[in-house]
């Protein structure tokens, strides 16, 4: 069943209505939903709705509210993603993935090695971009909450940023004393996970000893 994002505000008794242009749009032109189809609407809490279209217009579609109840479709721990920076298209592939996965925050920092180099500008449109993709996936998997993207200028930044963790993972792929199975066995159960993957070059080593220096597993 689709699912589209509201807010209790386009709740009205036992109705919801939707008036957000690409909403409208992808329900009437791409997905051809009629009246009496279903869509499944999710609002900002986190509570999911089970609807009948009654009514469709090029202003708006209004929705019968069938069922309500608290979705449980996202992870029971923080699993967080530092991505350093990637070409675009790997890029978009990344921001899709980590949302399908259930990962709730996404950084991406610009490491030695990264190609791409945005300006202040380039990071905000791109930004914008990635969290679009994002949403998008959301719709696609049908989870409950939506991640966050934050742009992380330098690895002082991520010094401050891993201070949130009970666990953080460096997948470096030129060291071979442990395995992501190994960290894992051998530590007890955490409530937040930050994950840190390098650009297309892997890491310089200078920023595997900043990892080793903040006792960051890797």
């Amino acid at each position: 069943m689709p699912q589209f994002p509201i807010v209790t505000n386009n709740i009205h008794a036992n109705q919801i209505i939707i008036s957000d242009k690409n909403i409208i749009k992808h329900v009437v032109s791409v997905l051809r939903l009629k009246v009496n189809d279903e869509l499944l609407l999710i609002d900002e809490n986190e509570k999911a709705y089970t609807t009948k279209i009654i009514e469709t217009s090029k202003d708006s579609i209004v929705a019968e509210i069938l069922s309500a109840k608290q979705s449980i479709r996202k992870l029971n721990f923080q699993l967080d993603l530092l991505q350093c920076c990637l070409k675009s298209g790997a890029m978009e592939v990344v921001v899709q993935k980590m949302t399908e996965l259930g990962t709730k925050n996404l950084y991406v920092l610009p490491s030695y090695r990264s190609v791409p180099k945005f300006s202040s500008k380039d990071v905000k449109n791109k930004i914008e971009k990635w969290q679009k993709i994002a949403d998008e996936s959301c719709k696609q998997c049908e989870r409950a909450d939506k991640p966050n993207i934050f742009y992380l200028e330098n690895f002082e930044k991520l010094q401050d940023t891993m201070k949130n963790y009970d666990l953080v993972i460096a997948c470096v792929e030129r060291s071979s004393d442990k395995t992501m199975k190994d960290v894992l066995r051998n530590t007890k159960k955490h409530n937040s996970v930050l994950v840190i993957i390098g650009p297309e070059g892997g890491f310089e080593e200078k920023e595997i000893n900043f990892f080793k220096e903040n006792n960051i597993e890797c």
